[in-house]
């Protein structure tokens, strides 16, 4: 008898023995048959996975999903504690399953053996819905490729108090509505994205392949550079195509190619491209490339934003596609280049934003803020100098502003005191600003 068989007849032999026991767990609560309240939460050891970091639980795990995913209401797959190894895809899983831990210290899951898809939910006759992974650790550094988790055709899945080390690619999101990472930690990612989410706007499984409303909250991603060692390989946020409303809240990342990177592969018309990037409290360090690379991009309003370590450009580049950019209340400093590259963007405004001590690379020849080509630039109540209280500061950029080819530019009560050469480079309507 084979292993998922042996499994399948083992759960059948324990509902038979419990058939005619009752079960009431409280003194004022009803019985009703123990079997009933045994399938109500069902655990891989129920399938003979073993958790003790020595056997192969693959076969184990997968007869489990497989059970889940022919109930018509399955809820929560249980790991109990332990080390499950995992030598090749877990199942798909097509139904409303949650996989759930006691911590991610607690279960965890082992894959190696390739380059495999670990973890995936897709749906097959609809879309798979309110499922996803709870209070889980999982180990991937034996892993040569592949994804850690795939969401396709899926509709409000929640990923919350995971962590995951060393994963390929951590995740890609297709065609998925309400998708929620939530307490994440998820590093080093070695492959070529973090998390890519991703929309062709074709006909898809019978409806539109767009995605709307991803969030992350809580979340840690970090890549492969290692300064002075390494180039990052990775785009940690890679935005592309038809997806529309990333929402976050404390997002750190670390260590990339570029942090967040928007692109518009299929070639859409606007406003079927990647829009409305909102939220607060975003934190990027240490990229090879721009920290934010968005050469396409419908509307981004950041607050609370640090942005620095571009071991080789800019800390934040905004393409001749990009719009509606609004950044309130942060930094953008120790770039190599640039604090800020606007390069055809339109509608563009930075309130309360530090940026100084930029040109790294290039020792006053790079500038806090550099408009090659764009429409509607604004530096509202900016730094764009030494800060205050700096003392002897030595700012490595050349101006506060260089304006080569944008159309209204301009700059109110900004201070651009302290930089190598003057505060501004090129026309600039200014009023109350510090240091012209």
């Amino acid at each position: 008898m084979g292993v998922i068989a042996t499994a399948f007849a083992n759960l059948g032999q324990l509902l038979d023995t419990t058939a005619n026991l009752l079960y009431r767990g409280i003194a004022q609560g009803v019985e009703r048959p123990l079997d009933q309240k045994l399938l109500e939460r069902v655990s891989v050891a129920d399938f003979g996975a073993k958790g003790d970091n020595i056997t192969d639980d693959t076969a184990a795990i997968n007869a489990a999903v497989a059970w889940c995913n022919s109930q018509t209401f399955p809820r929560e797959l249980y790991f109990p504690p332990g080390q499950y190894r995992m030598t090749a895809a877990m199942t798909p899983i097509s139904k409303p399953l949650v996989l759930a831990g006691d911590g991610p210290r607690c279960a965890i899951l082992v894959f190696s053996g390739g380059g495999y898809d670990c973890i995936t939910f897709a749906g097959v006759t609809s879309r798979v819905a309110n499922g996803g992974v709870r209070g889980m650790g999982f180990y991937c550094s034996d892993m040569t490729g592949g994804t850690f988790l795939t969401v396709d055709w899926a509709q409000d899945m929640v990923f919350r108090d995971i962590l995951v080390a060393g994963a390929y690619n951590f995740a890609y999101v297709r065609q998925a509505g309400n998708t929620t990472f939530d307490c994440i930690d998820a590093q080093p990612i070695r492959g070529a994205y973090g998390l890519k989410w991703y929309g062709t706007g074709a006909t898809r499984n019978g409806e539109q392949d767009k995605s709307d409303v991803l969030e992350m909250k809580s979340t840690i991603l970090g890549g492969n550079l290692v300064p002075n060692e390494r180039a990052g390989t990775v785009d940690l946020i890679w935005l592309d195509g038809f997806v529309q409303t990333f929402n976050f809240h404390r997002l750190q990342l670390f260590n990339s190619k570029h942090a967040i990177y928007t692109s518009n592969t299929p070639g859409l018309a606007y406003p079927h491209i990647p829009s409305f990037v909102i939220g607060s409290d975003l934190e990027i360090e240490n990229s090879t490339e721009d920290g934010i690379h968005a050469e396409v991009l419908n509307t981004m309003n950041v607050s609370g934003l640090f942005c620095a370590g571009s071991v080789m450009k800019s800390g934040i580049y905004l393409g001749p596609y990009a719009s509606m950019i609004s950044l309130t209340g942060g930094r953008s400093n120790t770039h190599a280049l640039h604090g800020v590259h606007i390069d055809g963007a339109c509608n563009v405004t930075l309130t309360g934003m530090a940026l100084f001590n930029n040109s790294h690379q290039t020792h006053g020849v790079a500038s806090g803020v550099r408009v090659v080509a764009g429409t509607m630039v604004a530096l509202v109540g900016c730094t764009a100098g030494a800060p205050a209280g700096a003392g002897t500061f030595d700012n490595h950029q050349a101006y506060g502003i260089d304006n080569v080819g944008g159309l209204r530019v301009s700059a109110v009560a900004t201070d651009f005191n302290g930089n190598v050469v003057a505060g501004k480079n090129g026309a600039l309507e200014s009023a109350a600003c510090f240091g012209l």
